[in-house]
């Protein structure tokens, strides 16, 4: 069975994590054979499942190739189960909802790509739900920060990893801006690669504390910095 603890894949990595929480679990599907066990691609995918208690959360599942003339909606898996085939679809940016059954995790079906074996990259990333509007209370930041932490905390890594804040990732070329009002202002600029990282504070967390975006970020991931707050 794969092995996707965070405290076996943060090894060497920076302290600034994109892709996140007990995992960030690449694994080639079909790496050894054209069919993969769905069990397997399950035990993978669960953290998505342990999750649906928290709702400023999501678990983004992710099929890529690691070729670079395929694009992520000419993957196809099908898992083959007694009942007929059910193919799971990708997204143009390599999204995917892949079923997460527990009858087909006791059935235990294959699963079949149409791409060579060996070509493919699923990942799991746990990011927070995108609030509505460009200008909002930062609080709907920190209860996604905070539900993180209680991820963390289950996982049972909380000693070994904290909850640093949050990176809001935008279309580079938007030159995004973050302004921050309350008791201290702030203005915040994207980086060249479209990313703007926000510590959680004290300050931030004071009553009327709002956040102004000058443009809609594609994603807002948790950032883990190694040891305990």
């Amino acid at each position: 069975m794969t092995d996707c603890r965070i405290l076996r894949k943060v090894a060497g990595m920076s302290h600034r994590l994109i892709l996140l929480f007990a995992l960030f679990c690449p694994m080639l599907v079909g790496a050894e054979a054209s069919l993969v066990p769905y069990a397997a691609l399950y035990e993978v995918l669960r953290p998505a499942l342990e999750i649906g208690g928290h709702d400023r959360l999501i678990a983004r599942v992710r099929i890529v190739s690691k070729r670079s003339d395929i694009a992520p909606q000419q993957i196809r898996l099908d898992i083959q189960s007694r009942d007929g085939v059910r193919t799971v679809q990708v997204g143009a940016n390599g999204d995917v909802e892949f079923p997460l059954d527990a009858r087909l995790r006791d059935e235990n079906p294959a699963v079949a790509s149409n791409q060579p074996k060996g070509s493919l990259t699923l990942s799991v990333a746990i990011v927070l739900k995108l609030p509505r509007g460009l200008r909002f209370p930062y609080r709907e930041i920190a209860h996604g920060i905070d539900q993180m932490r209680a991820v963390v905390a289950g996982d049972g890594v909380a000693e070994q990893f904290s909850v640093r804040g949050v990176e809001l990732w935008f279309d580079p070329t938007a030159q995004a801006q973050l302004s921050i009002s309350g008791r201290i202002e702030r203005l915040l600029m994207a980086d060249r690669s479209g990313r703007i990282l926000l510590d959680d504070s004290a300050e931030l967390r004071e009553d009327g504390v709002m956040l102004v975006l000058s443009a809609a970020p594609r994603e807002i991931a948790p950032v883990l910095a190694m040891g305990a707050p």
